[in-house]
């Protein structure tokens, strides 16, 4: 799956369960109560075209470090499952 896929099933599962989400340009984070759920690449600076190594909960978001693997936070394969334990803390 790529970056842009995985922000298309990102933002399948906010429609399901009417969740807000920002597209900026081809990168999606959706918001699920107090965290924030993006999809990442191996790589800190990558296209919608790279390689999508799952899904992150985050409590900030930066614009400049978006779509790059974070540490020491929860990695999900799907939008689902990051969106159900975001929804449940």
């Amino acid at each position: 799956m790529t970056i842009e896929e995985a922000g298309d099933s990102l933002k399948l599962e906010c429609f399901i369960r009417e969740l807000g989400f920002i597209q900026y340009r081809w990168q999606v984070i959706a918001n699920a109560g107090l965290y924030f759920v993006v999809p990442v690449s191996f790589m800190v600076a990558c296209g919608p075209l790279d390689d999508s190594l799952g899904f992150q909960l985050i409590q900030e978001y930066n614009v400049y470090n978006c779509s790059g693997l974070r540490l020491g936070a929860p990695l999900f394969q799907t939008a689902k499952s990051a969106i159900d334990l975001a929804l449940s803390s």
